[in-house]
């Protein structure tokens, strides 16, 4: 069974879905079978990091829906696997679809949307862990110890914090915390 983790912010842009894509790339590397699923609906990424877009012929709502596999939507990016999110919901990701994934898989990461939103619940109720990620800017920290919050209220206990982009200079000039 897999070890499910999601990773979220409270913002966009600090970097969340590179740290699982490079996590991921990581894992795979060292023998871990890994599959991503990208939880941004309509706002998707991993394909483009991995540039695999125009790879995609289903994703983890044509599996939901019954229009295939869940091997036919998982694409190979170069180690580890992807299975993006659908550009527009059909339907909701269920925790039974991550279970039935995690029979495959030593990991399994969650790239969950920035912010609150039904992606981001979606990702955390199929996650036994959680990642978040921020910058050292106030806007960033308050909004991931926001997000950290609402993990810890949808029922996940085991929280990291990545902080990005940490920049010791600005830190000491008290431009960042």
């Amino acid at each position: 069974m897999a070890e499910k983790i999601v990773i979220a912010s409270g913002k966009g842009g600090v970097g969340k879905s590179s740290l699982t894509a490079g996590l991921a790339r990581a894992l795979s590397d060292a023998g871990k079978r890994v599959l991503m699923l990208d939880m941004d609906i309509g706002l998707r990424s991993l394909d483009l990091i991995f540039g695999t877009q125009k790879d995609v012929l289903f994703d983890w709502g044509n599996v939901i829906d019954g229009g295939c596999e869940p091997n036919q939507a998982a694409l190979a990016a170069g180690g580890p696997m992807l299975m993006t999110a659908p550009m527009r919901m059909s339907d909701s990701f269920t925790k039974e679809l991550a279970d039935k994934l995690s029979k495959n898989y030593d990991y399994i990461f969650f790239d969950a949307p920035a912010g609150l939103s039904d992606g981001f619940e979606l990702a955390c109720a199929a996650a036994d862990r959680g990642i978040v990620v921020s910058t050292a800017d106030a806007v960033c920290v308050r909004s991931v110890n926001i997000t950290a919050g609402a993990m810890r209220k949808l029922g996940l206990s085991d929280i990291r914090l990545v902080i990005n982009r940490f920049d010791e200079k600005a830190v000491c000039k008290k431009k960042l915390l």
